[in-house]
């Protein structure tokens, strides 16, 4: 039977100090360029606002208070479909500080009544 010589490994050996890149030293990185300054977003009064689509619910609820007795919260609820507070979050975001619109809230018997101001 033949015999099988094995042969011997040596260990992987690491670089040495001297065949590894050199570094570098003794000079400042470069900086970065300076971003430019963010403009500031328009205001609220320079929004280009579009009107609303006549088949929308925000049309639709700008109808309901546009009449001079006004809605209360459970009228405009059933009118979208929406929760209480997210009838709410539509006065005071949209119809508030979006469109610019004069909201006037009125309490009567207990319950809020709210209304779009004429432009008088």
């Amino acid at each position: 039977m033949p015999s099988i010589i094995k042969k011997k490994v040596s260990p992987k050996t690491t670089k040495s100090a001297s065949q590894t890149k050199p570094q570098i030293t003794g000079h400042a990185p470069i900086p970065k360029p300076p971003k430019p300054p963010k403009l500031a977003s328009p205001s609220v009064a320079t929004k280009k606002v579009d009107a609303p689509k006549a088949s929308s619910k925000q049309a639709q609820v700008i109808a309901i208070l546009s009449n001079p007795q006004g809605a209360k919260l459970p009228e405009l609820m059933q009118a979208t479909g929406w929760q209480a507070h997210s009838v709410r979050d539509f006065l005071s975001g949209t119809i508030k500080k979006k469109l610019n619109l004069n909201l006037i809230s009125q309490k009567d018997d207990g319950a809020q009544i709210y209304r779009i101001a004429s432009g008088d």
